[in-house]
């Protein structure tokens, strides 16, 4: 199943040009709720649970430590990072002690949230105790990294979060030109793009330029340039915005 990185779950066939500002929040609000990244990596495991059994029980969390996730953002705290958790899963199925090993999120009241919270996930009773390290990983839309060490760059009056908020909803439509080069050609199985967009007072998109590419494929480039060009965002004053970021096509 295609995923794009920088999108999740918007209606594909959306315009936001065609809707009203109060429908436009809403699928916002939606779209936010929905898109912060939390992933993880069940480093080891000592004990009767095998890597698969703590995967069921951390699968079925995760949703749990996306809310918490994006409770934070919602408050307008801009932030990611990565939360490495030890914990001790009892002989009853319960956590019976937790500890952060390490954080890279700067919120300590957050990396509170997410070790509470992954106290109270439940396994299945067994005969021993087992001891579990997971690194959770907690990205934001604003902390997608375009070359590996930097967010994106941004510049302009428009408040950034908004912008790439607004950028990844709107590029879910990628989807269907994605979709015609892969079937094309067997090596559209990873394709990034990193492209600079400049965005006018009136909220439509005036400029278009990839920075750099993994394919060769013009005619894909021009394509995904070309639905760029119709996109709208709410109007401003105060003059144009700039965004360079990256997006990730696979399968």
């Amino acid at each position: 199943m295609l995923k794009i990185l920088l999108i999740l779950l918007m209606l594909p066939l959306l315009c936001f040009s065609r809707i009203s500002s109060q429908d436009y929040k809403e699928v916002l609000k939606e779209y936010q709720a929905k898109f912060p990244e939390a992933t993880y990596e069940i480093q080891t495991t000592t004990g009767l649970y095998s890597k698969d059994e703590v995967k069921t029980v951390t699968d079925y969390g995760m949703l749990g430590l996306r809310s918490i996730y994006y409770r934070y953002l919602e408050k307008g705290l801009d932030f990611g990072g990565n939360v490495l958790l030890k914990f001790t899963i009892a002989e009853n199925g319960k956590i019976s002690k937790a500890n952060i090993v390490h954080s890279s999120t700067g919120n300590a009241d957050f990396d509170k949230a997410i070790k509470n919270k992954i106290s109270t996930w439940k396994w299945n009773a067994v005969d021993s105790v087992t001891t579990v390290k997971i690194l959770f990983r907690f990205t934001a839309l604003s902390h997608t990294n375009y070359n590996g060490d930097k967010p994106y760059i941004f510049n302009g009056p428009r408040p950034s979060r908004k912008v790439m908020q607004s950028i990844g909803a709107l590029s879910v439509r990628f989807r269907r030109i994605y979709n015609k080069y892969s079937k094309l050609n067997s090596d559209f199985d990873r394709v990034k793009l990193v492209i600079k967009i400049t965005i006018a007072e009136n909220g439509k998109v005036t400029s278009v330029d990839i920075v750099s590419s993994t394919t060769e494929a013009t005619e894909f480039h021009e394509d995904i340039k070309n639905e760029i060009y119709t996109w709208k965002l709410e109007p401003i004053e105060g003059g144009n915005t700039t965004v360079t970021t990256h997006f990730i096509f696979r399968e």
